[in-house]
């Protein structure tokens, strides 16, 4: 594999999810309550928790869902069951298993694309640190 590449790539999706993340917050009712919802859960992490949060997701679940789930049952299957085990706690998460849907179907694309998960780890650690990054931004109750 070429792993500039393929870190470039994750780098460039990642990018398009975070553009796309903030337009869907402000434009869908269900999108902005989920927006809300995580900052209540997750608002007062510190930078550092959240680069370990986000390293230790995105490395992680691509382990298991684009590596080991992928090769005992393929990308369709793999990804609707990383859709599911983000099953809504409660209905403000009711969009989360279609977002985790789609957002699982092009990691698994970046994973048959690259031959490897170098780019869905690299994708799926950005969104999260980003989107950690953001919501503490915006929901933070305190200042370290």
């Amino acid at each position: 594999g070429n792993l500039v590449r393929d870190i470039a790539i994750g780098i460039g999706v990642a990018g398009i999810f975070a553009a796309v993340t903030p337009l869907l917050v402000r434009r869908s009712k269900a999108a902005g309550e989920l927006d809300k919802e995580f900052g209540w859960i997750l608002g007062e992490q510190r930078g550092y928790e959240i680069i370990y949060l986000a390293l230790l997701s995105g490395i992680a679940e691509e382990a298991i869902f684009r590596g080991a789930m992928v090769q005992a049952m393929g990308p369709v299957l793999s990804t609707i069951v990383f859709a599911a085990v983000h099953w809504p706690v409660n209905w403000t998460f009711r969009l989360w298993p279609f977002l985790a849907l789609a957002a699982g179907a092009v990691l698994a694309a970046e994973r048959n694309y690259t031959g490897n998960l170098v780019a869905p780890m690299v994708t799926h650690a950005l969104i999260n640190a980003i989107n950690l990054f953001r919501i503490t931004a915006k929901y933070r109750v305190w200042k370290v």
